[in-house]
């Protein structure tokens, strides 16, 4: 189940990416994309790093878990 909601998240986040870059290539064509990425890696490894040191490894934490998984997916598939 975790695994389907982060390809799902994966799938919604790389359109969502290509969106973000093009708004910001357009605001600055020099600049918005590899600002783009630059924001994309950032919140994925912040993210990341929650989901290893915040959400406690027990069975209650699965909600937690789920929702770190898909705020990963939709931010890091943007580079």
């Amino acid at each position: 189940a975790l695994v389907t909601l982060q390809t799902f998240a994966v799938g919604i986040g790389s359109v969502l990416g290509g969106f973000i870059g093009d708004r910001m290539a357009e605001y600055s064509p020099w600049h918005g994309r590899p600002l783009t990425a630059q924001i994309s890696v950032a919140s994925g490894i912040a993210v990341f790093l929650c989901i290893l040191f915040a959400v406690p490894k027990e069975e209650e934490s699965f909600a937690f878990f789920a929702l770190l998984l898909i705020a990963f997916g939709l931010t890091a598939s943007w580079a």
